[in-house]
């Protein structure tokens, strides 16, 4: 299993060691091996984060009637409001022309890879060879699940950028206590 306390985003400083980024991985159906060892780190964390929990509530019918158990709160999605990074040229500084050479816009293209493919891993001639999960560690979390919605919007009033929103689909959640 990774160990997420030894991930390195794009903060490299002694101050900068409570800041942890949010990170995607694609895992195996069995959710125990990450596919790739490339994780994606977020260099811009998340603006908005809401995670959506619903009642767990199993009906049973019985001879007499029906019985109800209730087994607490199980989170149901999550939904991300963010923004990605300033699109910074190394040749030009801020650009909004030649935006596809920067990092920003690269990590935006991997984010967008992921949410495309839903983890699922595809062969050289793409037909699915089959299908795992998207997982996000943040804030001493751990989502394994898939996305439902993704959307994307430029706008004229931040042209070095780009105003991303997601939800996500829970199918199993951990938390870290000792984060």
């Amino acid at each position: 299993m990774t160990n997420y306390a030894t991930i390195r985003g794009a903060f490299s400083g002694a101050d900068d060691a409570r800041y942890v980024p949010m990170l995607f991985q694609v895992v195996s159906p069995d959710l125990s091996t990450v596919l790739f060892d490339d994780h994606l780190v977020l260099h811009v964390n998340p603006s908005s984060l809401s995670l959506n929990y619903s009642k767990v509530i199993t009906r049973i019918q019985t001879l007499g009637g029906f019985v109800e158990q209730h087994f607490g709160d199980a989170l149901g999605s999550v939904s991300v409001s963010q923004s990605t990074g300033a699109f910074v040229s190394v040749e030009r500084g801020l650009d909004a022309f030649d935006r596809k050479n920067t990092v920003a816009y690269r990590k935006f293209q991997q984010l967008l890879s992921v949410f495309k493919s839903n983890g699922s891993v595809y062969d050289d001639r793409g037909v699915v060879q089959f299908n795992g999960r998207v997982r996000i560690v943040f804030g001493g979390g751990v989502y394994d699940g898939y996305f439902t919605s993704f959307s994307v919007e430029e706008n004229a009033d931040t042209p070095f950028n780009f105003q991303l929103s997601f939800d996500f689909k829970v199918t199993k959640e951990s938390q870290n206590l000792f984060y």
